[in-house]
């Protein structure tokens, strides 16, 4: 099982993007395609919170980051 961990509570504010997808959705369809992938938990976990911490540091959801 793939923890979450912390999540900052103003993440929280940023439940839906313009699409209407909630943070959750996408951190769900995460974990679905990392096991999917065969990742084992410690590095699912990992690229969890490098999502979490790319979101946290630009302050948008992970799905509307471009290159």
């Amino acid at each position: 099982m793939i923890r979450l961990g912390f999540r900052p509570l103003w993440l929280e504010f940023l439940c839906l993007d313009e699409k209407g997808i909630t943070m959750s959705e996408l951190r769900n369809r995460m974990i679905q395609d990392l096991k999917l992938a065969g990742l084992v938990d410690g590095t699912a976990r990992e690229y969890l919170r490098a999502v979490r911490q790319l979101a946290a540091y630009y302050m948008i959801p992970p799905d509307r980051l471009s290159e």
